[in-house]
């Protein structure tokens, strides 16, 4: 007999999926792989490795072991004192931009921005950058006898009787850090100083001592000069010198703020046309007068500051208006015919009353009958009020 072996020809035929594929992507065999997914462009992510686990036995406790119930004889590492922080504050210590206290006064204000125009035109007609206007603390001003005026290329400075440019730039100069040298110099001398034992106190004097100083002493111990009367009927004198400072010390007037506004009266009004469309001149300005007024000025009052007088707008706040406590202190305005003080509001029906016109609304309502059904001031009649 024969074996017939069945041979599954379905197996060689493509299916319409891969027909279909072979003709669009023209490939010479149909392929049952996916051609969308290629190779990954990622790594491979390595196995994490296993590791056995394995029980330990624990570290049984020890005898003498006793808990801590606070921390005093713990061992202190590092603290506030004699910590490094300490040696660096002492050695760059913090110094303040803006000053302690704030200048209030107007006339102080346009001072010191006066003197902030001074400095950095100064600095600008000697060269230097504008940048060391600041870098000093404001010290003394050399600016009060200098006349600045505006003109084509910013402004002139002109300098009257002792004031000059070299000084202006000499108190604007940053400090000069010292050498090595200077500082082994130092060193040197501050061992040397601390060497001396200054710790040892002075011994009290010997008898000795007390009795050599006695008999210098042109005082005689057994008859002693007596103290003068003095006689109070004997007119005073004109007060001397340290009498005049004790009196103006206890004076309520300040004297600066005087001289103050006499000084910006002296300067005129020319100067406050001072252009400041160069953005270095006004930081450096801004900038000074930030640091000698303590006040701060706003970004938007910076930008829309063209000239100084536009700034010093934005410096000096405007007055308030005056209470009507400090009003009414005035006598002025009490002796004025047309001004008169009440103790409460005053109504509608008081300027009517005051007028002479209520009796007439008031007569007016009872004639056509409404000061019955109506309770209110115009008919005279006020409903009474439960308190």
């Amino acid at each position: 007999m024969r074996r017939i072996t069945r041979i599954d020809r379905g197996a060689d035929k493509e299916s319409l999926g891969q027909r279909v594929r072979r003709s669009l992507f023209k490939q010479s065999t149909a392929t049952s792989s996916d051609p969308y997914t290629g190779p990954s462009q990622l790594l491979a992510k390595e196995a994490e490795p296993k590791f056995e686990r394995k029980e330990i036995r624990a570290p049984e406790d020890a005898e003498d072991y006793q808990p801590a119930n606070n921390g005093k004889e713990l061992e202190v590492i590092g603290g506030y004192e004699a910590s490094w922080g300490e040696e660096l504050d002492a050695q760059y210590p913090y110094k303040l931009f803006f000053p302690e206290e704030k200048i209030e006064s107007s006339a102080k204000a346009t001072a010191a921005l006066h003197r902030a125009l001074v400095e950095v035109f100064a600095l600008r007609q000697a060269g230097r950058p504008l940048s060391e206007i600041s870098q000093t603390q404001p010290g003394i001003d050399f600016t009060e006898n200098v006349q600045i005026n505006p003109s084509d290329s910013g402004a002139i400075l002109q300098f009257l009787e002792n004031g000059s440019l070299e000084q202006i730039i000499q108190s604007l100069a940053p400090p000069m850090a010292p050498s090595k040298k200077s500082k082994q110099k130092r060193k040197s001398r501050l061992a040397a100083t601390s060497s001396i034992d200054e710790t040892s106190e002075k011994t009290a004097p010997t008898e000795s001592e007390e009795d050599v100083a006695a008999d210098r002493s042109p005082i005689d111990p057994l008859h002693p000069e007596p103290t003068p009367k003095t006689d109070e009927t004997v007119k005073k004198e004109n007060p001397t010198e340290s009498e005049e400072d004790i009196a103006a010390d206890r004076s309520t007037v300040d004297p600066l703020k005087d001289s103050a506004e006499a000084l910006v009266a002296s300067w005129g009004n020319s100067w406050l046309q001072i252009s400041l469309a160069d953005p270095a001149i006004k930081f450096a300005v801004v900038k000074r007068t930030m640091q000698l007024t303590g006040q701060r000025i706003a970004d938007h009052a910076i930008n829309h500051s063209n000239t100084v007088e536009k700034l010093l707008q934005h410096l000096i706040a405007p007055p308030k208006p005056p209470t009507l406590n400090k009003a009414l202190e005035e006598e002025q305005i009490l002796s004025l015919p047309n001004v008169s003080v009440i103790g409460k509001r005053v109504t509608p029906i008081d300027k009517e009353r005051n007028i002479g016109r209520l009796k007439v609304i008031r007569q007016e309502f009872k004639s056509r009958g409404l000061s019955q059904s109506q309770d209110s001031g115009w008919t005279g009649r006020q409903r009474n009020k439960e308190i």
